[in-house]
């Protein structure tokens, strides 16, 4: 629970310096210390021994990795607007898009036997439940920053 508020008060402190350098997109800096507090909180929640721990964490980097290129393609495809493209680009578009989320299934299923290989299957559901409850805090913090923010410039005209 001390953890969380720790995690609390530095994702607060970070996505706050977004908030006033007004970016849109997070710097590869930032990306890599999003990426360091989710170790961190992977980490305790997941309470790995040493040798689990040697084992674990080059397997999840890969996953992770594998995962983030896909999410990056995914992402690319979302921006492209439809009503500008042809029937059948968006009909292509569309295709590699649930082209990309079968990888990302099949990068799921692949990565679950191999981290039941090393750790437990409870750990490996602690570090699915980690995973989602780091990103709902994040979430929570950007939504609060973004309240906070709206109404300091709705007070001040």
């Amino acid at each position: 629970m001390k953890y969380l508020k720790y995690l609390g008060f530095f994702l607060g402190f970070f996505l706050m310096s977004w908030t006033i350098q007004a970016q849109y997109e997070p710097s590869e800096d930032d990306m890599k210390r999003i990426e360091n507090m989710k170790i961190g909180y992977i980490t305790k929640s997941l309470n790995l021994t040493t040798e689990e721990a040697q084992k674990f964490w080059p397997i999840y980097n890969e996953y992770n990795n594998t995962q983030k290129n896909i999410r990056k393609q995914l992402h690319q495809l979302r921006k492209l607007k439809p009503f500008e493209k042809s029937e059948s680009e968006v009909k292509k578009t569309l295709e590699k898009t649930l082209d990309l989320k079968q990888q990302l299934l099949d990068v799921e299923k692949k990565y679950l036997k191999k981290f039941l290989e090393v750790i437990s299957a409870k750990k490996v559901g602690a570090l699915y439940h980690a995973e989602r409850e780091f990103k709902h805090q994040m979430f929570r913090e950007l939504h609060q920053r973004g309240k906070r923010k709206s109404k300091g410039e709705h007070g001040s005209h």
